[in-house]
């Protein structure tokens, strides 16, 4: 009899064991894109745009796509999809993402060239890339990105690029960018 109630102990407890670790599981897979979602915009509040509005999102098990991202309150600046492809361990434990995709990002925005030499700086220090954020990207890619430049001495200015950002080891990562521009010296909005 004492053999029939240690056995059933043992199987009640693995029961409970894994039920509970099933219960966990799930929570850790509802808490991970919220978690993914928080520091996507805290992200994009790094380089100024506060007011980010997300549009639908989707999610499957390990990928995450956000759709019509507002980066701006009149939507000048946008972000057609994100996709996220993570382990919920490594998000949750680590807060590591596999691959982060930006597919067709829009920034427009108005320059004061008086300001050129402060953002030269900026981005010959490397800034943009060093971010804490990509730390946690083993990779980034930008599909189709466009950045539109206004100025009231040059005119406009447009980027488009793709690029990509892999982690090589702990220490290093590589960048490959495709960069095209072009001007337009009148816009309306100046004139």
């Amino acid at each position: 009899m004492a053999f029939s109630f240690t056995r059933k102990f043992v199987v009640f407890s693995l029961l409970c064991l894994g039920f509970t670790a099933g219960l966990l599981y799930a929570y850790m897979s509802y808490k991970a894109p919220v978690l993914i979602e928080r520091s996507i915009a805290s992200a994009i509040n790094n380089y100024n745009f506060q007011n980010i509005t997300f549009g639908k999102s989707y999610r499957n098990k390990g990928f995450l796509v956000f759709e019509n991202i507002q980066l701006d309150e009149d939507s000048f600046s946008t972000i057609e999809k994100i996709s996220v492809k993570y382990n919920v361990f490594s998000i949750l434990l680590f807060g590591k993402i596999h691959t982060l995709k930006l597919h067709t990002p829009s920034v427009t925005s108005t320059l004061n060239t008086g300001n050129l030499g402060n953002i030269q700086k900026y981005l010959m220090s490397g800034g943009l890339f060093r971010q804490a954020w990509l730390e946690k990207i083993n990779h980034l890619e930008v599909l189709d990105g466009k950045i539109d430049v206004l100025t009231k001495e040059y005119g406009g200015f447009r980027l488009d690029f793709d690029g990509q950002i892999r982690k090589v080891d702990d220490n290093s990562q590589n960048l490959q960018m495709n960069i095209s521009a072009s001007q337009n010296n009148s816009h309306p909005a100046f004139e």
